[in-house]
């Protein structure tokens, strides 16, 4: 009678506990990041929840953390390999963050946290892994809100454009239609491009939702950078489709519907009008050109 040799419970390799190490770096590495720019978080947070023009920002890290997630088959056979030049990067945030407290830009430091992001994955995981995650890392720039001076400097021509290029829609379509700086003046009333109705808002999330849809597009880089540059012209058309509605329903519903509902429902139908046109811009493209090039 032969003994059947009991196999012995399996001893975690070599390359388990490096592994079992690594994660536990990362997470020591995200947690430490965190607790240092704890307030800038914060302070993203608020622009976030209060100010509805960068209210997108919110969903920009958990959507590229999905786009990092939809790569794993490419990581999967990859070995970290830690790279000096982290170090490097994330003395650049360093920098920025000092810049920021020195000169009271709080944009920099919030641009300072995504270039220590930007270090820490070069630091912990090597250059190899960083280029295949440069689509997620850059997209992590759009939760940063831009400086306010470059924001007011946008905002006061895109207001006055909107309000020319409404007024100039609606004279096309037959309505009686002027415009006096942000004023449309219709017949027997006026409609105000206020401010908050610049477009800045709907430019900015349309802007993140065509660079997602870009992406996520399997076609060629050049192909998906002109999709991504038609979401600002898009972005414009979309704000100036929704003062047209309103203006047109103002007319025909004069006092009996309130301008200000329409004006906000009309904002949350432009979302996926531009998504529509973002696809008819990929349809054109890939029509335009039928053999695929290399994919980047």
């Amino acid at each position: 009678m032969t003994e059947v040799a009991q196999k012995s419970a399996p001893v975690p390799t070599e390359a388990c506990s490096q592994r079992q190490y690594f994660i536990a770096g990362c997470l020591a590495a995200a947690v430490l990041l965190v607790a240092t720019y704890r307030q800038a978080i914060v302070d993203l947070w608020n622009i976030w929840t209060t100010n509805q023009d960068y209210s997108h920002g919110m969903l920009v890290f958990p959507f590229a953390v999905y786009l990092a997630w939809r790569m794993r088959r490419s990581l999967k056979g990859l070995s970290p390999a830690p790279s000096l030049a982290g170090i490097g990067v994330l003395a650049l945030a360093l920098a920025l963050r000092i810049a920021s407290v020195r000169y009271y830009l709080g944009s920099m430091e919030r641009l300072s946290l995504v270039v220590a992001i930007w270090g820490l994955v070069l630091l912990m995981c090597g250059w190899r892994i960083t280029r295949l995650m440069r689509g997620p890392l850059a997209f992590l720039i759009l939760m940063i809100p831009p400086p306010n001076q470059v924001a007011q400097a946008i905002s006061l021509p895109l207001q006055r454009a909107t309000a020319v290029g409404s007024a100039a829609v609606l004279q096309v379509m037959g309505w009686e239609a002027i415009s006096e700086g942000n004023i449309i003046r219709l017949y027997g009333q006026d409609l105000e491009v206020a401010a908050a109705c610049n477009g800045l808002r709907m430019v900015f999330a349309i802007v993140t939702l065509g660079c997602a849809t870009a992406y996520l597009a399997r076609r060629p880089k050049w192909e998906r950078a002109l999709v991504a540059a038609s979401s600002v012209p898009i972005g414009v058309a979309a704000n100036v489709i929704r003062i047209v509605a309103t203006g047109i329903i103002a007319q025909v519903f004069v006092g009996l519907v309130s301008v200000t509902k329409v004006h906000d429902i009309a904002g949350w139908l432009m979302m996926p009008l531009a998504l529509l046109m973002i696809w008819w811009v990929q349809g054109v493209l890939r029509s335009v050109m039928v053999e695929r090039g290399p994919l980047g």
